[in-house]
C-alpha cells in the first residue's frame, strides 16, 4: 500500500468524496440513510449553524455524542468550525464526566440531545438553541472551512479510559487522527467497496477514529441501534456487513452469538482487533467461528490510536500473537528502563513512539504537559520484544508486573495460560494486596464448568508455584469499563480483595 501522509481535513476529504460518490449512501442505520452527497448537505448546514452562534477558532465545544447516526454530522461539523471538539460520554452528564478528569476543562459550548431527539447547544453566555440535522436536507451552500490541517492545531480532547484513577484529557489533532486512521485502514485490505458496522462510542478516541477513516476512504458505515450480540450479527448478516472494528470482548460475545444460533456471515471478511490482550488460540477461534481474517492494532488515546498495525496480507502467526510493525511514518523505539534503545532480536524494552502521532500534551490546572524523554519519545508504559522480521509482541505493562515477595510476574503470561484451558472463554489477571506478600496473584475469569480446583492443576505444569493465582473470582461477564469493553482492572482488584 501506499502510505499517506496527507494535510487534507476531514472536511476536504467529504466535499471530495461528493464528486466521486454523489448518490452513493454513506451513513445508515435501520431507517434512516444518506448518500454521500446528503450527507454534505446537512454537515455544511451545521457547519454555517454553529458558526452562527459564535463556535469557531478559540472556543472549546463539549459534545456527549450518541453512537447514532446523528453523531457523525454534530461531531465533524464541530470540527469544520475549527473550535476543540470535548468529547463526553452520553451516559452521563458534562460535568459529572468531566468531573472525573484530573484537571478542570473548560468549554464555551455544550452540545447534547435531549430525550426526545432534539439537539441543544447551550453557551456559556446563558443562551440555548435547538437544532435537528434535518433541516439542513437540501441545503446548497458550501461553509468556508479548511481544506488543509496540520499537526499543531488541536482539534480533540479525549479522555483516557481512567481504569487506574482519574481519567486524564489528551489534546489531539484532527491531522494524526486521520493520517493514522486512514493508514490503518489500508493495511486492513480497506476500500470504497466495504460496509463497517459501527459498535464503538463515539466518545472514545477508537470510534471517532473509525468514523474518520472509513469516511475519508468513501466507506459505507452502518450504525445499529443497539450493541447486543444476537442483533449485531443479525445486523452483519442482513446488511451485509463485510467490516468490523472491536475489542476482544466483543469478538468473544459475536463468537458466542454465532455458536448459539448461526448465521450466513458469507459476506463478513474482515476485522481490526484492539484495546485489549488475547491469546493465540482465542485469536484464532474468532478467525474460524466468524469466518473472517483480523488485523490486530496497538496504540492509545495519547498516540492518536494505532501506531502498530499488522496488514491482512501478513501470516495467521504473526497475525495471531503480534501487535503488528510500527506504521512506517511513525518514529518507534523499545527502550530499557535506563533509558538505552534495545537494538537485538527479542530484547525487550518498552514501547516508546515520537512523532506526529503523539499528542499535544494533557490538559492540567497549570497548562499543557507533553511528559516526553530527553530523545522526544513518550512511554507507552507496554513491555514487548520485536522478532527479526519487525514484528512487536507485547509482554506485560511495566506498572502491571505483580511483585509478589519479590518475584516479578507477568500478569499476560498467566493469562494467556488460563484462556487456553477447555470452559474458559475470558481471564484477566490482577496483583491483589497482600499484607504477607505485597501483592498475590488474582484471577478473574468467565467460563463454563470450570473450578478453581481445575485451574490450579491445569496451570501446575504450566507455570511456576508462585505464578498460580491464589485468588479466584469467577463470573458470568467480565467486568468492563462504560463504552469500550476494556476489563475494570480496579473493580477486580476491589472485587478479588474481598476473597478470602
Amino acid at each position: 500500500m501506499e502510505y499517506k501522509s496527507s494535510n487534507k481535513s476531514i472536511f476536504a476529504y467529504v466535499k471530495e468524496n461528493v464528486q466521486k460518490y454523489g448518490e452513493k449512501v454513506m451513513l445508515l442505520n435501520e431507517t434512516e440513510s444518506y448518500t454521500f452527497k446528503e450527507f454534505f448537505a446537512i454537515y455544511n448546514y451545521l457547519i454555517f449553524k454553529f458558526k452562527s452562534w459564535g463556535i469557531g477558532k478559540g472556543k472549546t465545544v463539549a459534545v456527549t455524542p450518541p453512537r447514532s447516526i446523528d453523531a457523525p454530522f454534530v461531531l465533524f461539523a464541530v470540527v469544520a468550525t475549527e473550535a476543540v471538539l470535548v468529547l463526553s460520554d452520553p451516559q452521563k452528564t458534562v460535568e459529572e464526566y468531566l468531573g472525573h478528569c484530573s484537571a478542570k476543562i473548560d468549554h464555551d459550548y455544550i452540545i447534547r440531545q435531549n430525550g426526545y431527539g432534539v439537539w441543544l447547544c447551550e453557551c456559556k453566555d446563558g443562551r440555548v438553541f435547538t437544532f435537528n440535522k434535518n433541516d439542513g436536507v437540501g441545503f446548497e451552500d458550501v461553509a468556508d472551512a479548511p481544506l488543509t490541517c496540520d499537526n499543531e492545531t488541536p482539534s480533540y480532547i479525549f479522555f483516557t479510559s481512567g481504569s487506574t484513577g482519574k481519567s486524564k484529557a489528551a489534546l489531539l489533532t484532527q491531522y494524526a487522527m486521520l493520517n493514522n486512521g486512514y493508514n490503518q485502514l489500508s493495511l486492513s485490505g480497506g476500500t470504497d467497496k466495504d460496509i463497517t458496522i459501527l459498535i464503538m462510542p463515539l466518545h472514545h478516541v477508537f470510534g471517532v477514529q473509525i468514523l474518520e477513516s472509513n469516511i475519508a476512504m468513501g466507506c459505507k458505515i452502518f450504525i445499529p441501534k443497539t450493541r447486543e450480540k444476537h442483533y449485531v450479527l443479525d445486523c452483519i448478516e442482513k446488511y451485509e456487513v463485510n467490516h468490523l472494528d472491536a475489542v476482544p470482548t466483543f469478538y468473544y460475545m459475536l463468537l458466542e452469538a454465532q455458536k448459539e444460533r448461526p448465521r450466513d456471515l458469507s459476506k463478513f471478511k474482515k476485522g481490526i482487533i484492539a484495546g485489549g490482550a488475547y491469546s493465540k488460540q482465542q485469536f484464532i477461534s474468532i478467525e474460524n467461528g466468524l469466518g473472517i481474517k483480523v488485523c490486530p492494532s496497538y496504540g492509545m488515546t495519547e498516540t492518536s490510536t494505532v501506531v502498530c498495525f499488522t496488514p491482512i496480507n501478513a501470516t495467521l502467526e504473526n497475525r495471531s500473537k503480534g501487535i503488528g510493525q510500527f506504521l512506517p511514518t511513525i518514529d518507534g523505539v523499545l527502550k530499557t528502563a535506563d533509558g538505552k534503545i534495545v537494538t537485538e532480536t527479542g530484547g525487550v524494552g518498552e514501547i516508546c513512539v515520537r512523532g506526529y502521532c503523539v499528542m499535544k500534551g494533557y490538559i492540567t490546572d497549570h497548562g499543557l504537559d507533553l511528559p516526553v524523554d530527553e530523545d522526544g519519545y513518550f512511554h507507552t508504559g507496554d513491555l514487548a520484544y520485536i522478532d527479526e522480521n519487525d514484528y512487536l509482541y507485547i509482554v506485560g505493562r511495566c506498572k502491571d508486573i505483580i511483585i509478589r515477595g519479590g518475584e516479578n510476574i507477568s500478569p499476560l503470561k498467566i493469562q494467556n495460560a488460563i484462556v487456553e484451558m477447555e470452559g474458559v472463554l475470558d481471564a484477566h489477571i490482577v496483583g491483589v494486596p497482600s499484607e504477607k506478600y505485597g501483592e498475590e496473584v488474582g484471577a478473574c475469569i468467565v467460563a463454563n464448568g470450570v473450578s478453581q480446583e481445575d485451574v490450579i492443576e491445569y496451570l501446575t505444569p504450566l507455570l511456576k508455584k508462585y505464578e498460580i493465582p491464589t485468588k479466584y473470582l469467577f463470573l458470568e461477564k467480565m467486568p468492563a469499563l462504560s463504552g469500550t469493553g476494556k476489563p475494570d482492572k480496579q473493580l477486580i482488584i476491589k472485587l478479588l480483595s474481598k476473597q478470602h
